[in-house]
């Protein structure tokens, strides 16, 4: 049976539409322009391997054969500011298949035993002031790729499995990720995706830098914004950004 078929039998939904390639250079960027050409929301392609694979800000994201790679097409009603839940719940979501173990980095990354094994990317185009689709990549590292990690990586970035896992392990965490990732959508704004997202808080009580702002993470509020502490004492929410832990 192939990985696509077990995929789907792990699937508790029928809105995806699943696409399978063994290598492309952007599933992102394939995604996008599904979009652009009026896909209908719930297309999913899978690679094995990226190419050409895109993190936030611009960065390349590292996508060898030792992971997997998901762009999602949505068509949700949401304003610029609100896109920022179409990352959470997919960090919720990712957090949720993995298992306990799995953490939250503010805004975007999930983290097991204190290395990233995953990245996730939200892109939008809109129309006026609601999105037209969006696009939520995710990219998860099974495992250690053979070799090793890169050196500038081989700090930070781990494997959600110890040894490289079974195609059934492979179709059974992306089956649970996107059925979670389904339920989640529903209703982006149920209180329950915030207070589960702050109980798996990666950066509470670690001194971070974000925005320019050097403190010490006490909380995520409900908009899912980072509050940090600073040597004065003063609280700063920081709504956007990146958080990189040290001062």
């Amino acid at each position: 049976m192939d990985i696509l078929t077990t995929i789907k039998q792990h699937l508790n939904t029928d809105f995806f539409d699943l696409t399978l390639v063994e290598q492309t250079d952007s599933t992102n960027r394939v995604v996008k322009q599904w979009g652009k050409e009026g896909k209908p929301q719930g297309a999913v392609l899978i690679a094995r391997s990226q190419t050409a694979g895109r993190g936030r800000l611009g960065r390349s994201f590292y996508s060898p054969d030792s992971g997997i790679y998901i762009s999602i097409l949505l068509r949700p009603a949401l304003s610029p500011k609100d896109t920022l839940r179409l990352t959470t719940a997919a960090a919720v979501a990712v957090a949720r298949a993995i298992g306990d173990c799995a953490q939250i980095k503010w805004v975007n990354d999930v983290f097991v035993k204190n290395k990233k094994v995953c990245g996730i990317l939200t892109e939008s185009a809109f129309s006026g002031d609601e999105s037209d689709y969006a696009v939520v990549g995710i990219g998860l590292n099974l495992c250690e790729p053979q070799g090793g990690f890169p050196h500038e990586l081989r700090h930070m970035a781990g494997g959600i499995f110890d040894t490289p896992p079974t195609e059934e392990q492979i179709a059974r965490l992306v089956g649970d990720l996107l059925t979670e990732f389904y339920q989640i959508n529903q209703d982006l704004f149920d209180p329950a995706l915030p207070v589960e997202y702050r109980k798996r808080n990666y950066l509470l009580g670690k001194q971070v830098t974000a925005n320019g702002i050097c403190g010490v993470v006490t909380d995520i509020r409900e908009d899912f914004a980072l509050l940090l502490r600073d040597e004065a004492g003063q609280i700063h929410a920081i709504a956007a950004g990146e958080a990189t832990i040290g001062s």
